[in-house]
This record gives structure tokens, C-alpha cells and sequence, in this order.
């Protein structure tokens, strides 16, 4: 930009030479010279001020009065205020100091007006260059550096790079500057640290945590000043990273432990190792190995993270009659390899001649062993069965005796408890006994379908037993295998069944035999019908494992007892009765019930009205021997006792002519008779009743226990007493026809149990039978006379 500056600066003073030569009249006339003019300078920079750069030079006559004037850098622009011209004289006042690390060069204008005309006489450019001084030290980019270095790496490589700059002009010896480490701290035999040119800090020989785990370089930077030579310095932090170049060591010269036999998931030692290493880093941490002693793998051993320390535990039971003593042998290295480095030489300005070994290239000594010695006490043991597992072969229903087996136990122990006897341990059925000899028998018979009997096979499980304190048991187990013999006869499944009148239907059985396939099905099904059930049954496909029962449409509502002979294939065959309910069939059930489960006011009503019925022409047929006719007060309808029926064969009736009274008591739930306590479920009503006919007192008293009964089962809720199993008395011959049965009007009416408390005149008859009293409970009794 400058040199375009000058160049247009030149072209305009020749330009206007030129147009002066052409116009030479014109100048004569008018005097006006211009003159473009470059002016370098040079000034120090730091100098001090101010000083005179001198005048400016002007061509200009003597007659002609010019006024200067500067402006530009250093006057109205940065850096302002450095330079002042003298208006009268043209000289040049340098006022404040400037750095060239900021402005290089000053660029001014300068110009020269006629102060007459006030026209421009002569404008030209000046030039200032700063020249530079050593003002400037090396500087490093940052105030502290750090890094990190591993115990044993190799020497000469990077470890950190650290950079500086130095602002004087470049290219000379001010901005020319060398690095050097100034000190290391602490400065150690092993390892020296240097740096290179471009800034690259290394390090020569080996680095050993456990001599420095930290190192503090000073680096300097020192420029080349001719006058002068400036200089900074940096901290440089170099941490050491410990790895393994110690072994751990074992303490203790005799490691003995002591266990009892049979113990297991015990801890038998703590071994103690020491090592040098930072605790808890890789090249500190323990590994414990077993190297030999362990072929059974009976022990195992961890390491301690606290402590480092290794436990040796017992996984498995030792043998006392294995031996008494033990041996191992314990080895014990780091998580990673172990690594020496020695220094050999110290080369002064290259890398040191060293001596490195490793675990890891099988070089250098062998990690430590020790021997630990277990001692294992003696207790009593337990005797073995040799085997301790046997078989047997026997048929079910052998006879009582038979030699299954012969265990043999025998006891280790030779200075404690070795006698010992044989016993049954888990025999769930009870078939067998062992004497002291191990001979096993069934003492008695075995039968396979016994539901102790698993896929055939029965299992025992025996003892020895020894005079120890407190005794110990072995235990053998002996698996009887059972062979199947024809014991078992073939069976319905099902002995009820359902099916529906009107139609010809049939229902599938289905048989079983608890033996084996060999003494088992098919079976061959017969029914053995009586004279009144043939040609209305039937049986299809009569050989296999289920039969077909086939109803014929004939056959009326009932309960039918049918008898089937079933014969296995070995022709062991058994009888048994098949009980099938013919009966109307619904579309919510195969069977129309007889009852529900509750019952409705008019159904209540129906009921007491037929049980009072029934009771007053027992009632009346008690009163007399004679066929007479009874009028009931306020009604049209007389009681006619049409005859007199002898006593049932399920009570006494007493003849010696006595009264006796009944004593009914519904709020304790019983009823006296002669002594003798009848208890029941009562309603809140009381009434004593007296009877003195002495031949029927017994037939009176069971009628008021049935009535009061049926009664609280209607209060109660009670709907056992309602429901009706049909069984067939006798064959009533072919249904008519048709049977048509006149309607039954029953009213809307609710029904209460207070109806009962007031019965109305038909009824009065029945009244003078019983006398009513107003008591609050019912009380009946029977008194001798």
C-alpha cells in the first residue's frame, strides 16, 4: 500500500511539471510552483523526547510565503499526538515515544499553502519507520505446564511441549531466542530431564516412583539481543505414575494352620505380604495363587482389597484317615507384570545406556513361594455304606421274608467311636427290616398299587448308626423295583348317571384296572339284567375300555339299579351296580330338581294346610274305636274316621293304661319323653297339650314332634327337609296314554306363620283335643296317673 502511495504521488509531480512546461506563459504570469516530494525518516522507538526531526525541506523562493501543515498518523490519527510541524519554519517535533510491537511505520502528509492566496503551494508524503530496540522477552504461552510420565517408560519420548514467542521484529537477534531447563527438582541419579529446540521436554535414564513421584522443571527462554538479552521462564510439573517394580513379599517364616475334619467354608490363615509399590494401585494389589496342594480343590484363597493380605479358606472337608498333615505351596505376584531398570552409564548429550528386565518376557527372578502346613485335627466320623446305593426285584404279594439286599458300612474312625448298628431309616408303607448283619427283607407283603409306589419302584432309606457322643448316621438308599401280579379287578368309573325319559339315549363308561397293561384292559363289559329289565337296556361295543349304555325309549321315570359283570383280559373279573335316574330333562340341567332352594308364600301355605290336614284325621281316628261322624262347628264339612291302623314297627306304645304328659320346650330345643331328651330348632310359641288316651300317647307324641319340626324348618329357612330323592317301590305298569291333572288355584295371598295362631272355627275340633294356654313357650308334658 505504501509503494502505490509513493507511486501516485510521483506521477502527479511529474504530471504537473509537464502541464508547467507546456504552459510556460502562463507561469510567468502567474507564479505558482508545486512540488511532490518523499521523506523518509527513521526514529527509535523507546527514545526519549522530545526531539527535532529537522525542517522539511521546501523549494520556494525567498518572496513567497508558505505556511506547513502535517496531518495523518502520529497527529488526528493513531497514534495521536506524536509528531508536531512548525507552521512558520517546517521543522519536525517528535513529542512521545513509540512502540514498534504496535506501529511499525508512521505515515504522514504533509503540506505547504501560500499564505497570501491561501492556495496549495506544495503537498508531499513522509515516511517515519520505528526502529526496533530489545523492549521485548520471550514469553511462554503458558504460566505452568504439568504431565504425566509411567514408572519404567522408555527413555527419549515426549512427555509435554511447551511453546514461547518473542514480539521484536522477526528475523533478528532481539525476537532470536534458545530454551533450556534451568533446574529439575529434586534431581535424582536415575532420571534426567532435557528439552529439545522445538520445545519438547524429555527424559533420559529410568523413572522410579519410589525415588520422585513428582518432578518441578524450570524452563527458561532467552532471547539473542545485540545490546541486551531478555529472558522468561515456565514451571513445568512432571507427575510419576506407579506401576510394578516391587515385588510383594512375604512375611513370616512357618505358616501353619489347623482345621478339624469335616469342616468346610472355614478360614484356616491370613498371609501377610509387604510391598513397596503405592498401596492400592495395580502394581500394589496381591495376587495369591495355589500352586500345588490343591488337586482336590479343597481350598481356595482371596485377597484381601484393604489390607492386601491373602485368606486361605477350607471349601471342603479334609479326612482326619487321609492324612493328618497337608502341604501347600503359595505363590504371590501383582495384577500387572513386574519390570526392573537399572542405569548402567550416563551418556552426557544422549540417552543412557540401561538394564531393563520383566515378568512379562519371563526375564529377571521368579515370584515369591511360600509352604503352608495344615494340620487336621481328628473327630468322630460318621460310617460309610459301601455302596451307599442298592436295587432289589420283588413280586407284589410275595410272602413275608424274602432277602432283598445285603448293605455293608463300615466306620474310619480307628482311635475314636468305630461300632456302630443298622437301622430302617424312611420306610413310609413299613415293609421292611434290616438286622445287624445289612440283610434287608420285607417283613410284610408289598403291593405295587400302594400309593407309596412311584413308576413301580419303592424307596428305603437305611441307617448305621455308631456308639458315639453324640452318635453319627450314615445313610444308604435301597430302590425296590416291584413287578405287577393279577390282583386287581376291573371297576366302573362312575356308579350314578343321569339320563333323560322319552327318548332312546346313551352314555359312555368308562372302566379302569389299577394292574398293568399285561393284567389290565381291554375289558369285556355284560350286563346281567333281571326278567323287568330286559329289552330295555343295552350294551354297545362290549370290548374295550369304555361300553355304551343304550336306554330305550320305553322306559319310564325312575331310579334303575343296573348289575354289570366286568372281566379283564386275563379273565379276573368283578360285579358292580350302575345306578342310573331316568327323569324329565331341562334346558338348564339334565334332571328337573324337585326343589329349589327357596320356597315362595303360596308353596309355605300348601304345605301347612296338608300337614294340618293329615294331622286332624289322625287325630280324629284317635279319639274312638267307632265309625262316627264328627260336626265341626261353624263349617259345612264333617271328620269321618274311616278306620284305625296298627302301630308302625319304629315305636313302643306303652299299654299299661297310664296318662303321661309331654313336656315340649321350643326355646331350649327339646322334647321329654320318658326321660329321654329330643332336641330340635323351635319357634317363639308355647303350648302344653294333654292326651289320656294311654294306647295312642306314643303316636301323639311323634306327631307333634314332626309338626314342630317341619315348622322350624319353614321359620329357619331351612331347605334340606324340602328336597325329594326319588325312589322306586314297585313298577306301576305302561303309562296311559295321556294323563291330564286338573289345575290347582292357589291365592296370591302371602302367607304368615301368625295364621297359625288363629285357625278359625273348622278347626275347633281339633282345639278340644289340646288345651291352649298363653304361655310364653311351648311346653309339653307327660305325667304318669
Amino acid at each position: 500500500m505504501k509503494t502505490v502511495f509513493r507511486i501516485f504521488i510521483l506521477a502527479a509531480f511529474h504530471l504537473d511539471m509537464f502541464r508547467a512546461h507546456r504552459n510556460g506563459t502562463s507561469q510567468l504570469l502567474h507564479r505558482h510552483k508545486r512540488s511532490w516530494v518523499i521523506e523518509i525518516y527513521a526514529i527509535e522507538e523507546e527514545i526519549t523526547t522530545p526531539f527535532s526531526l529537522g525542517i522539511v525541506p521546501v523549494n520556494n523562493s525567498a518572496d513567497t510565503k508558505v505556511e506547513f501543515q502535517i496531518s495523518g498518523m502520529g497527529v488526528d490519527k493513531e497514534p495521536r499526538g506524536v509528531l508536531r510541524i512548525n507552521r512558520h519554519t517546517g521543522e519536525l517535533h517528535v513529542l512521545k515515544k513509540v512502540d514498534r510491537e504496535k506501529h511499525q511505520t508512521i505515515e504522514l502528509k504533509f503540506t505547504a499553502l501560500e499564505v497570501s492566496s491561501r492556495t496549495l503551494f506544495t503537498q508531499l508524503g513522509i515516511d517515519i519507520e520505528i526502529l526496533d530496540i530489545n523492549d521485548n522477552a520471550p514469553t511462554f504461552k503458558a504460566k505452568n505446564y504439568s504431565a504425566t510420565v509411567k514408572e519404567g517408560s522408555t527413555q527419549g519420548e515426549q512427555l509435554v511441549l511447551v511453546k514461547a514467542e518473542d514480539l521484536d521484529k522477526p528475523g533478528t537477534v532481539n525476537s532470536t531466542f534458545t530454551l533450556r531447563i534451568v533446574s529439575q527438582t529434586p534431581n535424582t541419579d536415575n532420571a534426567q530431564f532435557f528439552i529439545d529446540e522445538s520445545g519438547v521436554i524429555s527424559f533420559r535414564g529410568c523413572i522410579d516412583y519410589e525415588k520422585a513421584a513428582k518432578y518441578e522443571l524450570i524452563v527458561e527462554a532467552k532471547d539473542k539481543g545485540d545490546k541486551i538479552q531478555l529472558s522468561s521462564s515456565t514451571t513445568v510439573v512432571i507427575t510419576v505414575e506407579d506401576q510394578n517394580n516391587n515385588r510383594p513379599v512375604l512375611e513370616g517364616t512357618k505358616l501353619v494352620a489347623n482345621v478339624k475334619e469335616r469342616d468346610s467354608n472355614v478360614t484356616l490363615l491370613r498371609i501377610k505380604v509387604s510391598d513397596r509399590d503405592k498401596p492400592h494401585t495395580p502394581g500394589w494389589k496381591a495376587k495369591y495363587t495355589i500352586v500345588s496342594g490343591n488337586e482336590n480343590k479343597n481350598y481356595k484363597i482371596l485377597t484381601d482389597p484393604d489390607t492386601n493380605d491373602g485368606v486361605l479358606t477350607l471349601v471342603k472337608s479334609l479326612d482326619y484317615e487321609d492324612g493328618q498333615k497337608r502341604t501347600l505351596s503359595v505363590m504371590v505376584k501383582n495384577e500387572i507384570p513386574y519390570f526392573t531398570c537399572t542405569v548402567k552409564k550416563v551418556v552426557a548429550d544422549g540417552l543412557w545406556e540401561l538394564e531393563k528386565t520383566s515378568d512379562e518376557g519371563s526375564q529377571g527372578p521368579a515370584a515369591e513361594t511360600k509352604t503352608i502346613t495344615i494340620i487336621v485335627e481328628d473327630i468322630n466320623d460318621p460310617p460309610e455304606f459301601i455302596p451307599p446305593f442298592g436295587t432289589a426285584y420283588v413280586q407284589e404279594n410275595s410272602a413275608v421274608g424274602i432277602k432283598l439286599k445285603t448293605f455293608t458300612a463300615f466306620d474310619r474312625d480307628a482311635s475314636l467311636s468305630n461300632m456302630f448298628r443298622y437301622s430302617v431309616g424312611d420306610d413310609p408303607a413299613g415293609w421292611v427290616s434290616i438286622d445287624q448283619t445289612g440283610t434287608v427283607t420285607n417283613k410284610q407283603k408289598v403291593d405295587r398299587e400302594s400309593p407309596y409306589v412311584k413308576n413301580n419302584t419303592y424307596t428305603v432309606t437305611l441307617l448305621a448308626i455308631d456308639n458315639g457322643v453324640p452318635p453319627l448316621t450314615g445313610t444308604a438308599t435301597l430302590v425296590i423295583y416291584i413287578t405287577d401280579v393279577n390282583d386287581n379287578t376291573p371297576y366302573l368309573l362312575t356308579t350314578d348317571i343321569e339320563m333323560c325319559v322319552g327318548e332312546t339315549s346313551s352314555a359312555n363308561l368308562i372302566a379302569e384296572d389299577k394292574d398293568e397293561e399285561l393284567y389290565s384292559g381291554p375289558f369285556f363289559f355284560q350286563l346281567l339284567e333281571k326278567e323287568s329289565l330286559k329289552g330295555k337296556w343295552k350294551l354297545e361295543s362290549t370290548l374295550g375300555y369304555t361300553v355304551r349304555l343304550i336306554k330305550d325309549k320305553d322306559v319310564y321315570s325312575g331310579v334303575y339299579v343296573l348289575h354289570f359283570k366286568i372281566q379283564d383280559k386275563q379273565g379276573e373279573s368283578s360285579e358292580q351296580n350302575l345306578t342310573v335316574t331316568v327323569c324329565e330333562c331341562t334346558a338348564m340341567s339334565k334332571c328337573n330338581p324337585l326343589a329349589s332352594n327357596s320356597l315362595g308364600g303360596r308353596t309355605i301355605g300348601v304345605m301347612l294346610a296338608a300337614l294340618l290336614l293329615m294331622l286332624g284325621i289322625l287325630l280324629l281316628a284317635i279319639v274312638g274305636d267307632k265309625s262316627v261322624f264328627t260336626q265341626i262347628d261353624g263349617g259345612d264339612c264333617s271328620l269321618w274316621k274311616s278306620n284305625t291302623e296298627q302301630l308302625g314297627s319304629d315305636c313302643q306304645v306303652a299299654t299299661n293304661g297310664s296318662q303321661k304328659r309331654i313336656y315340649y320346650n321350643s326355646g331350649q330345643g327339646q322334647m321329654a319323653i320318658k326321660g329321654k331328651k329330643i332336641n330340635w330348632n323351635e319357634s317363639t310359641m308355647d303350648q302344653t297339650c294333654s292326651l289320656t288316651n294311654n294306647q295312642y300317647d306314643s303316636m301323639a307324641q311323634r306327631i307333634v314332634f314332626l309338626i314342630s319340626k317341619r315348622v322350624d324348618s319353614l321359620h329357619s329357612g331351612q331347605d334340606d327337609l324340602l328336597k325329594y330323592n326319588p325312589h322306586p317301590y314297585a313298577d306301576e305298569g305302561e303309562e296311559p296314554e295321556m294323563l291330564h291333572l286338573d289345575a290347582i288355584s292357589i291365592p296370591d295371598s302371602k302367607f304368615s306363620s301368625d295364621q297359625l295362631l288363629d285357625l278359625g272355627p273348622k278347626f275347633k275340633t281339633l282345639a278340644s283335643i289340646c288345651n291352649r294356654q298363653a304361655e310364653s313357650k311351648y311346653n309339653i308334658s307327660v305325667t304318669n296317673k
